[in-house]
């Protein structure tokens, strides 16, 4: 008995040692597959029960395959974008089968793999080398990134191929730029036009004479001169002999009460001063500086004239002037920083946004310093980007002609089409009077206030501007039969966090643009595909834009040596494997997915061949087993001769 035993213990021992070696060169020959997983032999004892304790029965060996499908193979660099590997726990998920929609047909199994190599097929979904179909959660219809996984039988295939050109309406514009904090602001220049037949006499004879301002007087100087309502003080002129001329003085009603010298006149003519006004503990306004101007005829008359009513008006304007200087309407004309237009400092900075249908739009800011620490910000035109009139002139984004929109285009007169706001930016303008070239109030966007120390404190926006993005029905109409037809453009501006200096700053340094970023961008063509560390696949297209498609599910098993292998590098679940989980890339103990990356195989070459020549040694051995016992046996046969 023990020798026929000892005959069966040597055929399991070759039966184990063959199942050895066929794991062996199994791995050898998987040696260079993406994402393979060794397999080894586990030898389990066969022990046969004996009726005595004094017998022994021999029982072999029995050889086990023990898939050692957890053990992470290494990540080697790939240089196609669609190749993406674990680094971790979990496989991706794929089906044989998929709808138009990218959903799996009911019936149609989901099998699992390490094998990262996807290509586009040419219906544009993400397939492996076998031809299955890479599973995900699809991006929303707005593009936003998936958050949160969904269930295995929900994910559906990724395709790439449905995008195939991108445009998107800029929605913000973050600027960065040093406004100089030694530039002068423009100040606001007051005339006091004496009536002809009502000059003062010269020599001078008698006074003082007092000439007290009509309403509605004068501007504080640190209103904003473009706004509808400022804050305005009663005034009064009076000139006073002082010898041989006129003590001029300026007598303002702010509280307390600001009465300003002015200077002399001593001579005839046009004469020029300049004086700063306090502010009222009344209003809260700040007062500041301001030109004053007094014309007219200062010699001539017989006695000193009766006390006369007149106004003073503010001349503060901005405008756009030719290479001439005349003022212009043109979107070839630039901003006007002659003394006549009352700026003193004003610096550009030009930022191209986008429409809705992916026209690019020039649009040029102004930014002019009104008081300490405060600066108006304009735009002075907006262009449409690439088109031009026969003269090379700019085409208008708004009038789809070299008419610039933003400003007034001398057909407008005062007061007729001009509504309310338009008129305060010029002060109480002549009636009758034509416009040309003066920007219109809803160019300016608003102000921006400084800290002490050079950071934003704050923008304050003008509520008739046309970039308001707190107003809905705000925006550049882009609806005329001459301009893109696109929907109303009205982005968000951010010039700054307040208290911070990471947008635009007040410095002693030179006027610089530091940085202009807009999230809009012209039409572009698909160039490629890409997967982010995320799991995240995006649609690369030639205008720099990358949009979400879809999230790569990684799924991971309780016990993943137990799966079901199945050629083309697949796995299947098992009740032994328990349920697949799902989640993304780096969260809930998932791997991290390595872009531009493949798993290599888990098969070490040295460790197989040593393997192999043990392997082959045992089944020597046992093959002896088999021919000693076959010669005991012979032996046993022998002694019946």
């Amino acid at each position: 008995m023990s020798i026929y035993g000892s005959l069966k213990a040597g055929v399991t021992g070759l039966k184990s040692q063959a199942s050895s070696m066929a794991m062996i060169s199994d791995n050898i020959a998987n040696a260079n597959t993406i994402g393979y997983k060794r397999s080894v032999a586990d030898f389990e004892t066969l022990v046969t029960k004996s009726g005595s304790t004094a017998a022994y029965a021999p029982g072999g060996v029995k050889a086990n395959t023990v898939a050692l499908i957890d053990q992470q193979g290494l990540i080697n660099a790939s240089s196609s974008t669609t190749d993406i590997a674990i680094a971790g726990r979990g496989f991706f998920a794929v089906s044989t089968a998929v709808s138009a929609n990218g959903s799996v047909p009911t019936g149609t199994e989901r099998l699992y793999t390490r094998a990262g190599s996807f290509r586009t097929n040419s219906e544009g979904f993400l397939t492996s080398a076998s031809g299955e179909y890479l599973l995900g959660v699809p991006a929303d219809a707005a593009g936003n990134v998936p958050t949160a996984t969904l269930p295995v039988d929900q994910l559906k295939a990724i395709n790439v191929g449905s995008i195939t050109g991108s445009a998107k309406a800029t929605g913000t514009v973050s600027i960065g730029a040093n406004l100089p904090a030694t530039s002068a602001a423009p100040t606001n220049q007051y005339t006091l036009a004496l009536p002809a037949g009502a000059g003062l006499t010269f020599p001078p004879a008698g006074g003082p004479f007092t000439y007290n301002v009509a309403a509605p007087g004068v501007n504080d100087p640190s209103s904003d001169p473009a706004n509808p309502a400022p804050t305005q003080y009663t005034a009064n002129v009076t000139f006073t002999v002082n010898g041989g001329a006129y003590d001029i003085r300026l007598n303002v009603g702010t509280t307390p009460a600001t009465s300003i010298l002015l200077g002399q006149m001593s001579a005839a003519g046009t004469l020029d001063f300049s004086a700063t006004v306090a502010g009222s503990t009344a209003t809260g306004s700040t007062g500041g500086q301001m030109n004053f101007k007094v014309t007219g005829s200062v010699s001539g008359t017989a006695a000193a004239p009766a006390n006369l009513t007149t106004t003073l008006t503010s001349q503060y304007k901005v405008r756009m002037s030719s290479t001439t200087g005349t003022a212009s309407t043109s979107t070839s004309a630039q901003l006007d920083l002659t003394n006549a237009s009352g700026i003193q400092s004003g610096y550009t900075s030009d930022v191209t946004i986008y429409d809705s249908l992916g026209v690019g739009h020039n649009v040029q800011l102004a930014y002019i310093k009104t008081g300490a620490n405060r600066w108006d910000v304009y735009v002075t035109k907006m262009t449409i980007v690439g088109r031009t009139d026969s003269n090379g002139n700019p085409i208008d984004s708004i009038t789809g002609t070299s008419q610039n929109s933003w400003v007034y285009n001398g057909s407008e007169t005062v007061p007729g089409g001009l509504e309310a706001a338009d008129q305060a930016v010029y002060t109480a303008p002549v009636a009758g009077q034509t416009l040309t070239g003066l920007l219109k109030n809803s160019s300016r966007m608003g102000s921006i206030s400084f800290n002490t120390d050079g950071s934003i404190s704050g923008f304050t926006a003008n509520t008739n501007a046309t970039f308001n993005s707190a107003i809905a029905t705000a925006g550049v109409n882009l609806s005329n039969s001459n301009s893109t037809g696109a929907t109303k453009l009205n982005p968000t501006f951010n010039f700054g966090t307040v208290g911070t200096k990471n947008g635009v700053t007040q410095q002693s340094d030179a006027f610089a643009t530091s940085f202009i970023n807009q999230d809009g961008v012209r039409f572009g063509y698909k160039t490629g595909v890409a997967v982010d560390k995320d799991g995240v696949v995006r649609a690369v297209f030639d205008n720099g834009q990358r949009l979400a498609v879809a999230r790569v599910a990684i799924v991971a098993f309780a016990d993943p040596n137990k799966l079901d292998a199945r050629s083309g590098n697949l796995y299947a679940q098992t009740d032994a494997s328990g349920s697949p989980t799902t989640n993304f890339s780096g969260i809930g103990g998932a791997g991290q997915i390595q872009s531009n990356a493949l798993e290599g195989s888990t098969v070490d070459l040295a460790e197989e061949f040593t393997d192999m020549i043990v392997t082959q040694r045992n089944y020597s051995a046992n093959s002896k087993t088999i021919t000693t016992s076959d010669e005991m046996l012979q032996e046993i046969i022998n002694l019946k001769r």
